[in-house]
């Protein structure tokens, strides 16, 4: 298996970036204000799909934190780097890719199909 201090290494910087756009996004928001009120019908349409776009898009980030806090926690477990279906070693390039695998390419391409 692969030098687990350097995977949480970076992993955690990837989470502490996660955490700063997520706290930028909170900051910008807080900056827009609510709504007075005095909108024309099309610009209150436009206001609330952005808002729920912003949204969708704070939800991915905190998923996105929540599976880089379990990749750490299975560093702690020394479970990291294994598939959590079929048991094998994930591959050493796929976890430098996407440090927050939890599955092996052929697990991953069988639960993306699942509905």
């Amino acid at each position: 298996m692969s030098d687990q201090s350097t995977h949480a290494e970076r992993i955690e910087r990837l989470r502490q970036e996660v955490m700063a756009a997520l706290q930028q996004r909170d900051l910008a928001a807080d900056a827009e204000g609510i709504s007075d009120g005095h909108h024309h019908p099309a610009e209150a349409a436009t206001d609330a799909e952005l808002r729920e776009r912003e949204l969708r898009e704070q939800l991915r980030w905190r998923e996105r934190e929540a599976r880089l806090r379990a990749a750490l926690a299975a560093i702690d477990a020394g479970t990291y780097g294994v598939c959590v279906d079929c048991g094998a070693e994930i591959p050493e390039g796929r976890l430098r890719a996407l440090p927050d695998s939890v599955r092996c390419v052929p697990c991953q391409r069988v639960a993306s199909r699942r509905p």
